[in-house]
């Protein structure tokens, strides 16, 4: 028997939340993780110390003591590489989203997760001139130049999730053999702002304390989210495979996103010395 969203199986629809929650935080600590590294990576080569650890990366230098090749290097370093582990991630997905399984996810998380921190980070940055907004100081951009960078960097995320929305869609083949119109939206609830909005609650306290810069950069998620939600409904129907579908918590997947989140919570506690 084939079978499509039930609105009213509350049950299944949040097993569907917490297995995205899972892939959503997985994905974003191994990016993130990658992007802290290569920072302090760039940092050590400028001869600056650093500590890293889960709430951020401490500099150890005198706040004068920066220079300009220094700062574009360091703070463009970690949004350039994410920016490169973007394509990986959304061509894996792509090629993988019309098969089955739940593994998927982590690369279209990983994809919304790594280009945020490049173009979320360059809207941001450029609004508090914090953290990738310190390589747009440092380059003498005016306040009007701030102004464009972020405008060009909302309309790139607006324009990147309303391209996301079929491939989003598609997720649904996992759980699903059809999918119709009309409880679209309420598919991309569970499988994308749900999990959004509870894996970021739960970085937040991983990562506590947290500063503003990181804040609004979990919130710049949601203008990638934002469109997908708006436009689900406008796609035909979609049929996939007959095979008979079930919906499961992928408890391994849960497990490894638990065993992450307690080491990037408490590995780095005391912080990790480079330099």
């Amino acid at each position: 028997m084939t079978q499509g969203i039930n609105p009213n199986d509350k049950k299944s629809l949040y097993k569907v939340a917490i297995n995205s929650t899972a892939f959503f935080i997985t994905s974003y600590l191994v990016i993130f993780f990658l992007h802290q590294l290569i920072t302090v990576f760039a940092a050590v080569q400028f001869d600056i110390a650093t500590i890293l650890r889960s709430s951020g990366i401490e500099f150890l230098i005198g706040r004068f003591d920066w220079e300009s090749d220094s700062v574009k290097t360091v703070f463009s370093a970690g949004p350039v590489l994410a920016l490169v582990l973007s394509i990986p991630m959304i061509i894996i997905y792509v090629k993988a989203m019309y098969y089955d399984g739940l593994f998927k996810m982590f690369f279209f998380w990983g994809f919304v997760h790594a280009i945020n921190l490049f173009f979320g980070a360059a809207l941001v940055g450029a609004l508090l001139s914090d953290g990738f907004g310190h390589v747009i100081v440092w380059s003498f951009v005016m306040d009007t130049g701030k102004l464009i960078i972020s405008l060009i960097a909302l309309f790139i995320l607006l324009i990147l999730g309303t391209t996301l929305t079929k491939p989003a869609l598609i997720s649904a083949n996992s759980y699903y053999n059809f999918q119709k119109p009309d409880y679209r939206r309420t598919f991309v609830f569970f499988q994308l702002i749900l999990p959004y909005l509870a894996g970021s609650i739960i970085l937040l306290f991983t990562e506590y304390p947290i500063e503003m810069y990181d804040l609004f950069l979990k919130v710049c998620i949601f203008l990638i989210l934002l469109p997908i939600l708006m436009r689900a409904p406008v796609f035909a129907d979609f049929y996939f495979d007959d095979e008979p579908k079930s919906i499961d918590i992928g408890w391994h997947h849960v497990i490894i996103a638990l065993v992450l989140i307690l080491l990037w919570k408490f590995g780095l506690d005391f912080g990790w010395r480079f330099g």
